[in-house]
C-alpha cells in the first residue's frame, strides 16, 4: 500500500488539472497514490479529462454530495496510505513537498499537520509568508493554512472529517482547526511548497463578490464556538491592537494636517516681526 494518498477534489478545473498531476508526477517521493473526485463538474472538457484519466488507470471517483469537503472525505474514505495530502485541482506543489512533509509525519508524532508558505500565480504572483502557525494566530488572522497540506487518516477520523456543511467555504480552514485543536501541532515549512493559482471566479473570489463571505465566517463560528469562547482573550488584544493602530493612525494624520500649519504661523509671526522692527 502507499504511504501517502493525494486527494483532489475537481469542479470543473480539467484546464488546470494536468498541471497538478505534473507536479505529482516530478516529486522526489513517489510512494503515493492519487485519487480525484469529481464534485458535479458540468464543464465538458472536465468531464472528457476526467474520464480519460479513468481510462488511462487513474482513480476517478465520483462524489455523491456537492461540495470540496464533501469530495475530499470521499476520497479520503477511499485512500489506502497513511497519510492524507490535499491538493486542489487548479494548483500545483514544489518537488519536494511530498518528500518533506512525509518524513516529518514519520518521525514527528506530535505534529498533526504540515504546510508551508505560499506562492500565488496566474492573476498575479504574490507570496504569503508566515513565521508561526497557530490557533489564536489562525483565528484572528495573521496567518493562513493553504489548501495544500498533509495530516493522518487516523486524525481525520478522530475529528469526523472535512464538515459538509460548509459549503459556501472556508472548509478547509475549519478542519485545521480541528486538526490542531484535538490532534496535535502544525510543523510550517517556511519554503514555498504550495503555489497557488489565483484566477477569476475561484471559489474564495466569489465570496466576495456574492457577499456571501461573512456568512461562511460565522458558520466556522459557530462550528467552533467553543474553540472561540477559550480563545477569547486573543481576539480582546487584538482589538485592543486595532484601536491603538487606529488612535495613532489619526494622531499621525492629525499631527500631518496640522505640521505645515503651525510652519506657516511661525513664517508668518517672523514676517510680522519684521514689518514692526521687533525681529
Amino acid at each position: 500500500m502507499p504511504k501517502v494518498s493525494v486527494i483532489i477534489p475537481c469542479h470543473d478545473d480539467g484546464a488546470y488539472l494536468g498541471d497538478a498531476l505534473k507536479s505529482l508526477a516530478a516529486q522526489t517521493y513517489q510512494d503515493f497514490e492519487t485519487i480525484i473526485v469529481n464534485d458535479h463538474s458540468e464543464d465538458p472538457l472536465t468531464i472528457k479529462k476526467l474520464s480519460d484519466l479513468s481510462k488511462q488507470g487513474m482513480i476517478v471517483l465520483d462524489s455523491s454530495e456537492r461540495g470540496p469537503s464533501a469530495a475530499r472525505n470521499a476520497g479520503i474514505r477511499h485512500a489506502s496510505g497513511e497519510y492524507i495530502f490535499t491538493l486542489d485541482a487548479d494548483d500545483m506543489i514544489d518537488a519536494r513537498y511530498l518528500e518533506k512533509a512525509a518524513r516529518v509525519l514519520e518521525t514527528h508524532r506530535e505534529v498533526s499537520l504540515c504546510c508551508s508558505n505560499v506562492q500565488t500565480f496566474g492573476l498575479a504572483k504574490r507570496t504569503w509568508i508566515f513565521d508561526e502557525i497557530s490557533i489564536p494566530k489562525m483565528l484572528t488572522y495573521e496567518c493562513i493554512v493553504s489548501s495544500a497540506c498533509m495530516f493522518r487518516k487516523d486524525d481525520w477520523k478522530t475529528v469526523g472529517g472535512f464538515d459538509e456543511n460548509l459549503l459556501l467555504g472556508y472548509e478547509d480552514f475549519s478542519f485545521w482547526l480541528s486538526l490542531l485543536d484535538n490532534c496535535g501541532k502544525p510543523h510550517h515549512f517556511t519554503e514555498f511548497f504550495h503555489h497557488y493559482r489565483l484566477k477569476p471566479k475561484s471559489r474564495s473570489a466569489q465570496l466576495f463578490q456574492n457577499n456571501t463571505e461573512e456568512t461562511a465566517a460565522l458558520a466556522v463560528f459557530n462550528a467552533h464556538h467553543d474553540l472561540y469562547t477559550r480563545n477569547v482573550k486573543t481576539f480582546f488584544m487584538a482589538y485592543r491592537n486595532l484601536h491603538d493602530e487606529k488612535t495613532q493612525r489619526e494622531c499621525l494624520l492629525s499631527w500631518n494636517f496640522a505640521l505645515p500649519l503651525l510652519r506657516l504661523e511661525w513664517k508668518i509671526r517672523q514676517i510680522i516681526k519684521c514689518m514692526i522692527g521687533r525681529a
